[in-house]
C-alpha cells in the first residue's frame, strides 16, 4: 500500500536503484504512476507492504518499505526487483547495475565508471572531499543524513 514518502518512519528500508540515464521528462509522469500502482500492490506473504518512492535527479529510483509493519524478505524482495526489471525494459536504462560513481565538480553533476574512478582520482577531478552520492543508504533515516558524503567516506574510495 503506497504511502507518502515523508509520512514513512525513519527505519523503513530502502533500496536505491541508479539510472545510467536520466527519466525523459515528458515520461516522468507515468514513471511515477507505474511505481505508484506497484506500491499499492506490493506484498509479502499475503500482507500488503506498507511502501512509498521518490525520483531524486530523474536518475535515482528510492522505494522505501516500512518493515515494522510488513517484514519484507525473500519473494517480496523479488517481487520489487521483477518490477524494476520491467521499468528497465519499458524505459530502455540501467537500474541495477552498481558500476558507477555520481559526484560533483563544484556545481556540476558529474557521472563516471567505476573503472574511471582511479584515473579521475589521480588527475584531481575527484578530490578526498567530493561531494559523492551514496547509494549504499539503508533507511529513510541515513538517506536523510548520508544521501551526500565525501568522497573519502564513499565505497569508491578503496578503488584509488
Amino acid at each position: 500500500m503506497f504511502v507518502d514518502f515523508n509520512k514513512m518512519p525513519l527505519k523503513s528500508r530502502i533500496w536505491v536503484f541508479h539510472s545510467n540515464k536520466s527519466f525523459a521528462e515528458n515520461k516522468i509522469g507515468e514513471i511515477n504512476e507505474l511505481i505508484h500502482s506497484f506500491c499499492n500492490e506490493w506484498t509479502s506473504h499475503q500482507n500488503n507492504v506498507l511502501s512509498s518512492f521518490m525520483l531524486v535527479e530523474n536518475l535515482f529510483l528510492v522505494i522505501s518499505a516500512n518493515q515494522n509493519a510488513t517484514n519484507v524478505s525473500g519473494c517480496s524482495i523479488d517481487k520489487l526487483f521483477h518490477f524494476i526489471s520491467i521499468l528497465e525494459s519499458k524505459y530502455d536504462c540501467d537500474l541495477t547495475k552498481r558500476t558507477s560513481l555520481m559526484f560533483y565538480n563544484g556545481d556540476e553533476r558529474c557521472c563516471c565508471k567505476k573503472n574511471e574512478i582511479k584515473n579521475l582520482y589521480k588527475q584531481k577531478i575527484i578530490k578526498n572531499e567530493s561531494k559523492v552520492v551514496n547509494i549504499m543508504v539503508q533507511t529513510i533515516e541515513e538517506f536523510n543524513k548520508k544521501w551526500h558524503i565525501s568522497f573519502k567516506e564513499s565505497w569508491a574510495y578503496k578503488l584509488v
